[in-house]
């Protein structure tokens, strides 16, 4: 069973977290990591301090500013890219061949109504 869309998000932004947290150097800054546990902090509570949509704002804004988290989440996103691409592709597959199927019923229904 699918999980509710707050709860998925919340998994989501955690395995993005995770996968920063995992591309960092050995030491990284300790400001740069204290910054990342703050968002962890964030989402660990009942309800997200200013929405999602501030959240993923302000986390996108920490991830370009600093230089030391930067390059990790460059190399986390490249990672997860390709699985993403290729998962959109394969949705993009099965929705064409339901629109051609679609299509189809429409067309003989039409030549059923005109005969």
């Amino acid at each position: 069973m699918p999980l509710p869309e707050k709860q998925r998000w919340e998994e989501v932004m955690r395995d993005f977290l995770d996968g920063i947290e995992g591309e960092l150097r050995p030491s990284p800054p300790l400001k740069s990591k204290a910054d990342l546990s703050k968002f962890r902090n964030r989402l660990n509570r009942k309800r997200v301090e200013g929405g999602r949509n501030r959240f993923e704002q302000e986390l996108e804004e920490l991830l370009q500013s600093d230089r030391f988290l930067r390059r990790p989440t460059e190399r986390h996103l490249a990672k997860t890219a390709r699985a993403a691409i290729e998962e959109a592709l394969v949705a993009l597959e099965n929705a064409e061949a339901v629109l051609a199927k679609y299509k189809r019923e429409r067309r003989e229904k039409k030549k059923e109504r005109v005969s």
